[in-house]
């Protein structure tokens, strides 16, 4: 037999509207980015971060770890 178990969040206010700002920003840059396919990832992190308050390095991170960008890398 399978016992359901109720999922309960843990996590703090702060955390939830960390999550919740960051979840805006990667709705966000999906948006810009199929309206401006042909924009570079950080002239969109640069209009992001002035909307929300972020530097573009800022939203770069947040992007990055939402899985929607990942950097070229250094050769």
């Amino acid at each position: 037999q399978m016992i359901m178990v109720e999922k309960i969040d843990l996590r703090t206010d702060k955390e939830r509207k960390r999550d919740e700002l960051h979840k805006q920003i990667c709705d966000e840059y999906i948006a810009l980015s199929q309206q401006q396919p042909t924009a570079k990832p950080y002239r969109i992190f640069n209009a992001i971060g002035e909307k929300f308050g972020f530097t573009k390095i800022g939203v770069a991170k947040i992007v990055q770890r939402g899985g929607l960008y990942t950097p070229a890398t250094a050769k």
